[in-house]
C-alpha cells in the first residue's frame, strides 16, 4: 500500500560485539507487562477458532493456525486461548509462549543501542512483545515532565489504545532497543490475548541476518523533541519526531489503522498531517477531519484481513465507520 522508496545496500552489523548484558544493565528487564490499574489494556476476550490439528510427519510440528492458514483468530490478529482445540503446538501463541526471534542488542556509532537479527526473517514474523509499564494518559504526561526534568534524552512511549501507553523507558525489554528508520524493516502491531491488548514488533520485509532491526517512530512511537535522525535512507526526513508523535495537533493513528483505512504512505496524507494549522480540537477529531478530505484507495482482496483485524481491536467509533465504509 505504501510508496515505493529507493533504498540503499542493506547494511550489516555482523562485525558489532553482542552488547546485550551491557544495555540490560540500563534499566529493569520486565518478562511481561505490567499495569498501572487493572482496567488498563483490557478488551473483548479473544475465541477459540475451529482449526483442527495439522501434524506434519516431515517438520515434526503442528502447522495448525499457521500463516498460511485460514484461521479466523490470526486473520483478525487474535491469539488463539491457552486450551485452544487445534493442539499442542498451535502456531498463534507466540506472544503467550514468547516466541522472540534470535536477536542480540549492539551499540552504533550515532544511534547508541541497537536490535540486531542474528538470523534470517521472513515478512510478518514475530520478533519481540513491546514490553513496559501500561499507564494512563495522566501518567503518561506526568512522566514525559519528570523524564524532561531528570534529563532523559530517549523516551521509550508507545500508544496502546485511546488514553493508554506502555512505557519502557526504566522498565522493560529488549524491544526498546529497536530504533528508528524513515524506511524501516519493521513495524509495529496490536494483538487480543486473552482479555489483554498487547504490541508485538514483526517483520515488514525479508530481513538478512545481521541487519538492524527498525520501525518508523514518527507513525509508531511517542518520544520528546525532534532529534536528529541518522537512519541514512535516501528517504530520510533528517529527524525522529516532532510531526506526530506528542503534538496534541499531529496524527495519532498506528501504521497499521493507516494501512487499514488505505492511507499509510499516501503523499496527500503526509502533506496534510504536516501543514496543520493550530485549531481547539481534540486530536481524534483531527484525524477525521484529514482522512475525510482524503480519498481512500479501493479495498483489494489482500486487504481484508488487514481492515478486519483493526475493525476488531479499534475502539474509535468514527474509524470503525471508515473501515466499513471500504
Amino acid at each position: 500500500m505504501s510508496q515505493k522508496i529507493i533504498t540503499g545496500p542493506r547494511q550489516l552489523f555482523n562485525d558489532l560485539p553482542d552488547a546485550t548484558d551491557e544495555a540490560t544493565s540500563t534499566f529493569d528487564v520486565l518478562f511481561d507487562c505490567t499495569y498501572g490499574a487493572r482496567h488498563l489494556g483490557t478488551t473483548e476476550q479473544a475465541l477459540e477458532c475451529d482449526c483442527v490439528e495439522e501434524w506434519n510427519a516431515q517438520t515434526q510440528s503442528n502447522h495448525a493456525c499457521g500463516e498460511d492458514s485460514d484461521c479466523i483468530n490470526r486473520a483478525t490478529k487474535m491469539e488463539c486461548p491457552g486450551d485452544c482445540g487445534c493442539g499442542d503446538g498451535c502456531q498463534n501463541q507466540r506472544f503467550q509462549r514468547k516466541v522472540y526471534a534470535d536477536v542480540s542488542v549492539i551499540k552504533t556509532d550515532k544511534k547508541g543501542f541497537g536490535l540486531r537479527t542474528n538470523k534470517d526473517l521472513k515478512p510478518n514474523d514475530f520478533i519481540f512483545e513491546y514490553i513496559g509499564e501500561v499507564i494512563s494518559e495522566p501518567a503518561f504526561r506526568r512522566r514525559m515532565h519528570q523524564y524532561d526534568q531528570e534529563g532523559i534524552k530517549h523516551f521509550y512511549f508507545m500508544s496502546l489504545a485511546k488514553s493508554e501507553f506502555v512505557d519502557a523507558t526504566k522498565k522493560g525489554n529488549l524491544g526498546r532497543f529497536c530504533n528508528h528508520s524513515c524506511n524501516p524493516n519493521c513495524y509495529v502491531d496490536k494483538w487480543v490475548v486473552g482479555d489483554r491488548l498487547r504490541m508485538g514488533i514483526f517483520a515488514e520485509r525479508q530481513i538478512e541476518a545481521g541487519e538492524e532491526l527498525t520501525f518508523n517512530y514518527n507513525v509508531d512511537r511517542y518520544g520528546a523533541d525532534p532529534q536528529p535522525c541518522y537512519c541514512g535512507e535516501p528517504n530520510c526526513s533528517g529527524f525522529i519526531g516532532g510531526k506526530t508523535q506528542t503534538d496534541d495537533r499531529g496524527i495519532q493513528l498506528s501504521s497499521t489503522i493507516q494501512k487499514a483505512l488505505g492511507i499509510f504512505g499516501n503523499e496527500d496524507w503526509e502533506n496534510a498531517a504536516h501543514t496543520k494549522k493550530p485549531r481547539k480540537k481534540k486530536a481524534s477529531e483531527d484525524d477525521e477531519e484529514y482522512i475525510d478530505s482524503i480519498e481512500l484507495k479501493q479495498l483489494g482482496p489482500a486487504d481484508v484481513k488487514v481492515v478486519m483485524g483493526e475493525i476488531y481491536k479499534t475502539q474509535e467509533k468514527w474509524i470503525i465507520v471508515k473501515l466499513l465504509n471500504r
